[in-house]
């Protein structure tokens, strides 16, 4: 497979070398660049086209009846120059992230990368069940060649599941604390769901808040204050 790096390069091009003036080229879709690019294209391209919306880097527009993707020339000016010179600052981080064989039967939602200042983080993958998108699965890749990690959340319909425990305990805070919480709260008051290393907290934390259920509101040192959007304890 071609590198995430290499990808986001190639598809930069295509909106680049279609655009003229002060025009962005319009593609309808990523079936359309993806298109250009033949019989190649790999898992690693839908990967790099999502980090790229993720980056604001190309935007999704709705007009009307229509929806389109854009390259962001005003404001990621100098982001879209350092990957058409192959100057991203992720470098090889990007190059880290789970095989084929861990991530069979599942498909990607997003990605995060780790805190730059946490050493040996690595990436984070979150996947749902190619036939359940109710159940999360999240992978924690640190190293190139070695297994990622596995943190299964389960499904956002089974109360019992590791994330509606985590969500149940954060909306029980928050329903005490003026729709505030901080993360440490919930791990402290749910140490069960939260796990021994609290990487599941953290997973589920990412999904609230990529869902909308969360909004980070404040950040003093690395404690994060959120508030919660939805006071209800039912994820479906």
């Amino acid at each position: 497979m071609r590198p995430i790096l290499e990808w986001k390069e190639r598809i930069v091009m295509y909106l680049t070398a279609r655009s003229g003036g002060y025009q962005a080229y319009r593609a309808s879709g990523k079936e359309e660049i993806f298109k250009s690019f033949g019989t190649h294209v790999d898992p690693n391209a839908d990967i790099a086209f999502l980090e790229l919306l993720q980056e604001k880097i190309i935007l999704h527009i709705n007009s009307g009846l229509k929806s389109y993707y854009v390259l962001d020339f005003i404001d990621k000016k100098e982001e879209v120059r350092r990957i058409l010179r192959g100057e991203t600052e992720k470098g090889k981080a990007e190059l880290v992230q789970p095989d084929e064989s861990e991530t069979t039967g599942l498909k990607l939602i997003f990605t995060k990368s780790a805190d730059p200042k946490l050493l040996h983080r690595g990436n984070y993958y979150y996947y749902v069940k190619e036939n359940d998108e109710s159940y999360w699965i999240v992978l924690q890749k640190t190293q190139i060649n070695t297994p990622a990690y596995r943190i299964v959340l389960g499904s956002e319909k089974d109360e019992n599941s590791r994330i509606c425990r985590i969500w149940k305990t954060t909306v029980l805070i928050g329903k005490e604390n003026s729709s505030l919480v901080i993360r440490k709260q919930v791990e402290d008051k749910n140490q069960n769901a939260c796990g021994n290393n609290r990487l599941p907290s953290k997973a589920a934390f990412d999904i609230f808040m990529h869902k909308g259920w969360l909004t980070e509101i404040s950040k003093k040192g690395r404690t994060i204050t959120y508030r919660v959007n939805k006071l209800d304890f039912e994820l479906h």
